[in-house]
């Protein structure tokens, strides 16, 4: 009998043997398409077929993680733990490694979300595959066991993180968001436990794996920092607060905007800014815009009507969703996604007669996973693969609820209506309608004042005051510096490290 039940052991050893041999294998084949520019994401449908094998398999890759840490981490007191995925070729791993170049004393390590690892001169710890950004299972249902669902019930932050990956992918196979929550909480805990990190450095706040990560992070009294791509194209932002609204120039936005600069700030930031509006920089590359493609959108706007410019965010990634008390107060004070504003405006729209153009964010455009609660009114022209410079420069007057175009738009000299929190909030550069009551008189404001002088002054200044004493320079190729140097980092962090 005994015999029996290690022959039964052999066959599911067997079983679960050729399983993880399988995803090897499709992974292999995966990464190779991405490598030849074929694949940008994939759904582990592609992968995986069986229940069980989604669980199963990031259950192994766990311990293949962890055990990878254990025997690579140095057992001091000064590590320094970087997560987030390796965006290739935007000059991350430069970051990090400067970084690391400054506090020659700490050990530093990191948590990738992506395969991508070359960039980085330390040790890096790919993150098991259910954790990537934008891969996941549809379809097939996962188990949600009582123990799964007592651990999520237990913490505020993971049932705020299943929602957000829920309504992030709106086609995640059912049980799915609870899954991936539970095992990142208990792979992020253990994760700590080998590394014990003095710092975190977090890339990006707004993803539930994240937010998962902050909350232990702040259970165990770990510093926690944020860096991302800076409001200004060619820079990165290094924060102590958090990111956006919660940003040190969005939070304590008095005492940002009377920072002290002379005169030598003002002409350099003036400089800045008529490099970026001519040589139309962003930070993300542009579409190549057609003439026909130009004409195709002035056709379908009415002669004579003001034209308002609507950009939308990705409101999963800024703070907004799921909507509560705290994205109210930190984000978007009247608005719960993009798309409802967009059809608030549109009602503002068709009682103006103002005609309306509607840009999505990028990312929602092209991971179109998030189901749209609204239906866009006919008004409403939706555009996608369009140049924003030329947008904006066809607009009178953008309005935002806190998309960085805001900053594009002061850029190229337009009126620029900002409806949430960003790190232009009371800096007297922008028309802002935190309330829906005021929204409709706003735009008025600004379409009969567009971009005031004493606007244009606040902006050259608080670019003066962004590149003094805010973002860094990313050290990329262009014929003017701007940003502080990246070895200035080091002075959010020598409070920890003496």
């Amino acid at each position: 009998m005994e015999t029996g039940k290690i022959g039964m052991r052999s066959v599911k050893e067997k079983i679960r043997r050729i399983r993880i041999l399988k995803i090897i294998y499709f992974k292999y084949i995966y990464n190779f398409l991405v490598f030849l520019g074929i694949r940008e994401r994939i759904d582990t449908n592609r992968l995986i077929h069986d229940r069980d094998d989604v669980v199963e398999n990031c259950q192994y890759e766990i311990e293949s993680s962890l055990k990878c840490m254990r025997d690579c981490v140095q057992h001091g007191e000064d590590n320094i733990l970087i997560a987030g995925e390796i965006i290739k070729n935007r000059g991350l791993g430069i970051f990090s490694n400067r970084l690391k170049e400054q506090i020659d004393r700490a050990a530093f390590y990191y948590l990738a979300e992506s395969e991508i690892r070359d960039e980085i001169d330390f040790p890096v710890f790919v993150v098991p595959q259910m954790f990537h950004r934008n891969t996941y299972k549809k379809e097939k249902k996962l188990q949600v066991n009582k123990k799964i669902k007592k651990v999520i019930n237990s913490k505020e932050y993971l049932k705020w993180a299943v929602d957000n990956t829920k309504g992030r992918y709106s086609d995640m196979a059912e049980g799915y968001a609870e899954n991936f929550v539970y095992y990142s909480y208990i792979y992020l805990k253990k994760v700590l436990d080998i590394i014990k990190p003095k710092v975190v450095v977090l890339w990006l706040e707004f993803y539930a794996f994240h937010e998962i990560f902050l909350n232990i992070c702040k259970e165990r009294n770990i510093k926690v920092y944020f860096f991302e791509f800076g409001v200004l194209p060619g820079t990165y932002t290094f924060e102590t607060m958090g990111q956006m609204g919660e940003s040190i120039p969005a939070i304590n936005h008095v005492e940002f905007l009377n920072l002290e600069v002379d005169m030598d700030d003002i002409i350099h930031a003036q400089n800045v800014l008529e490099y970026l509006c001519k040589n139309k920089v962003t930070r993300w590359k542009q579409p190549v815009n057609e003439v026909n493609e130009i004409n195709a959108l002035k056709k379908k706007l009415i002669a004579g009507r003001p034209i308002i410019l609507f950009a939308g965010q990705n409101d999963y990634e800024s703070g907004i969703r799921p909507y509560g008390e705290f994205a109210r107060k930190y984000h978007s004070p009247v608005f719960d996604s993009s798309d409802k504003a967009a059809v608030y405006l549109a009602k503002l729209a068709e009682k103006n007669n103002w005609n309306i153009i509607y840009k999505p964010h990028p990312a929602v455009i092209n991971f179109a996973f998030q189901k749209r609660e609204y239906d866009i009114p006919d008004n409403v022209i939706m555009v996608d693969q369009l140049d924003i410079n030329d947008l904006i420069d066809m607009a009178d007057v953008l309005v935002t609820i806190v998309s960085q175009m805001g900053y594009m738009s002061l850029i190229r000299g337009k009126a620029t209506v900002m409806l949430g929190y960003t790190q232009l909030r009371g800096k007297l550069c922008t028309y802002e309608a935190f309330t829906q009551s005021v929204i409709d008189e706003t735009i008025n404001d600004a379409l009969k004042y567009g971009m005031t002088e004493e606007q244009r002054t606040y902006f050259v200044q608080h670019i003066a005051q962004i590149i003094k004493y805010y973002v860094y320079d990313d050290e990329g190729q262009r014929e003017i510096r701007y940003g502080r140097e990246m070895k200035q980092c080091k002075d959010f962090l020598k409070m920890d490290f003496k």
